[in-house]
């Protein structure tokens, strides 16, 4: 999860407030969150494995073995 806190400092800083998170293969789940949720969002879903970290996308398999990435919004 430090990874993930860090990334949403870092949208802060940008002043981003929203982001997408959607299901990278099969796109089966996509839902827009306001950034001020995402952590608690993110709890709840669970974090297996942190994949990628980008400036504005977060790369992470759940713990029921999705793969989603979040995206900010401008």
């Amino acid at each position: 999860m430090k990874e993930l806190k860090k990334f949403i400092k870092g949208l802060k800083d940008m002043e981003i407030e929203t982001v997408s998170l959607e299901e990278v293969s099969g796109g089966r789940y996509e839902k827009l969150i306001a950034l001020n949720n995402l952590l608690s969002s993110i709890k709840k879903i669970g974090v297996k494995e942190v994949v990628a970290e980008y400036f504005e996308s977060f790369e992470f398999i759940t713990s029921d073995g999705r793969y989603l990435e979040i995206n900010a919004i401008y």
